[in-house]
């Protein structure tokens, strides 16, 4: 009797869970680099004839202080970093060793950079796809990082399957 299933089958079932359990097993971020802005210092009074602290605490901040606020250093405003970093399985495309990794980057563009997938499930608050959305680059393993498609997410209120395709800036 013939097996139902045959080694080859098999062989190819081991190779595809190997690649899911390592690709599960990244722990390095994802880190969103999105726009800086800047608001108003939360610790201090702020002057808005000077356009910078006036050198007193405002009596809810997280530090009291005389002088120069130790939070903006009298500025008055303070960046917030709109970075964030995510932990989602990734993988980066070969399309010198698979088949279909090569079709996909031939749509792309160009060969000689460098791609990434990323995609697993997102369950996160809102705000973070919009931050993705918005996102300037993106940095992975040291290396700077830019959309090469459109993102994808499906799923309902907050628990999502997300797939995105970065690849290298050149």
């Amino acid at each position: 009797m013939k097996p139902l299933v045959t080694q080859k089958t098999i062989n190819l079932y081991q190779k595809y869970i190997g690649q899911l359990y390592s690709d599960l097993k990244k722990t390095t971020p994802i880190r969103v680099v999105g726009s800086s802005s800047e608001s108003r210092c939360g610790n201090c009074v702020y002057d808005i004839r000077g356009r910078r602290s006036s050198g007193k605490y405002n009596s809810s901040g997280p530090s009291p202080f005389e002088g120069i606020c130790p939070v903006c250093g009298g500025k008055g405003v303070v960046t917030v970093d709109g970075s964030v970093d995510i932990y989602i399985p990734y993988r980066w495309l070969d399309p010198s060793k698979n088949e279909a990794d090569a079709i996909l980057v031939s749509k792309l563009g160009d060969v000689k950079l460098r791609y990434l997938e990323a995609k697993g499930v997102l369950t996160v608050s809102p705000d973070i796809f919009a931050k993705l959305s918005a996102a300037v680059r993106f940095e992975v393993e040291g290396l700077k990082m830019v959309l090469a498609s459109p993102q994808t997410k499906r799923g309902l209120k907050n628990d999502y399957v997300f797939r995105m395709i970065l690849k290298t800036e050149g």
